[in-house]
């Protein structure tokens, strides 16, 4: 072991017991399990979101609504008067969708 190992790890570990190393060693091992679970399920996202960008573009000729067009703050979203609160497609999504149907 190198003096820079045995320096790095005192000054990581003095100080500590026997209980609080095993609390740390628990605590990076669940850290590490809950990144890596956090990329799968990242994963899974993205290729679903592609799946579902991928079927809508082949159905309707034009792509989903993107989450932030989705978001309860969006003023398509709002209710005013008796419209309701469906989001509309834009004019280019819909001049799209139309010309496809035709």
């Amino acid at each position: 072991m190198s003096d820079a190992t045995y320096y790095k790890w005192k000054a990581k570990y003095a100080g500590m017991d026997v209980s609080q190393l095993r609390r740390l060693k628990d605590l990076e091992t669940e850290n590490s399990r809950l990144k890596r679970m956090y990329a799968d399920l990242s994963l899974t996202h993205q290729a679903l979101q592609d799946a579902v960008e991928k079927s809508c573009n082949a159905l309707f000729g034009f792509l989903p609504l993107s989450a932030k067009e989705m978001s309860l703050k969006s003023p398509r979203f709002t209710q005013s008067g008796n419209e309701s609160s469906i989001p509309r497609r834009t004019s280019k999504r819909r001049k799209a969708y139309d010309s496809r149907q035709q």
